[in-house]
């Protein structure tokens, strides 16, 4: 039996319309836009997560790495006697990097570039399952939790992977650095963590008001 939840709504779809419209041109814009960058590195005038560049870098918390200070008169011009200054991260890059350093420095914006695009096309699948069936529609919650439950795990994996790719170039660039030390002391992302519990949340909500529907159908 097919509910009235579960049809698609013109209305519904109209409004998606522009999303959708939307939501593929800016998947078309950044597919051209690594075609081209990705042309410009194979004709050496760019670089694709750090390939193509001269050095591979790493930022570094002061302690992470041996970190001997600089001269605050020399960083601070002017620094008055009762002020005082600190670094909250530190720079540490590879010349002429192995190919191992370039892959573990592109790690981080790989990480990136798969939340992106993975989140881009669950998005589309929810709209296009909206635009066909309905908004409420059993398709759309299932297509919404999935979306929900990649961005609660790709989230902290991103952030990890990211994290190990800096410290395998610490390990490269200075000495006596290992690589899996303070690898747990990252930034967690909490904003789409949150995201994507509330999408969860948000599927659950849909698909109870579904049942509710269902419901309300059988009793007519």
């Amino acid at each position: 039996m097919v509910t009235g939840m579960s049809t698609a709504d013109p209305r519904a779809g109209r409004a998606l319309a522009q999303i959708d419209v939307l939501t593929s041109a800016l998947g078309v814009f950044v597919a051209a836009l690594m075609l081209l960058t990705v042309i410009m590195t194979v004709f050496g005038s760019g670089s694709v997560l750090g390939f193509g560049d001269a050095e591979v870098c790493a930022t570094a918390r002061p302690g992470e790495v041996p970190w001997g200070g600089q001269d605050p008169r020399r960083a601070v011009p002017g620094l008055e006697a009762d002020a005082r200054w600190h670094t909250s991260q530190i720079a540490v890059c590879v010349e002429d990097p192995s190919l191992g350093v370039r892959t573990a420095g592109s790690l981080g914006g790989l990480g990136e570039i798969g939340i992106f695009v993975g989140s881009l096309f669950l998005v589309r699948r929810v709209i296009g399952h909206a635009r066909r069936s309905g908004l409420f529609s059993e398709g759309v919650s299932a297509r919404v939790l999935t979306l929900g439950r990649f961005l609660v795990v790709a989230a902290p994996v991103s952030a990890f992977v990211a994290r190990l790719g800096d410290h395998l170039v610490l390990d490269a660039a200075v000495a006596g650095e290992l690589w899996f030390s303070h690898l747990l002391d990252l930034d967690f992302p909490w904003t789409l963590f949150i995201v994507g519990v509330g999408l969860v949340s948000t599927a659950r909500v849909i698909a109870y008001a579904r049942e509710l529907q269902d419901d309300v159908d059988r009793t007519i």
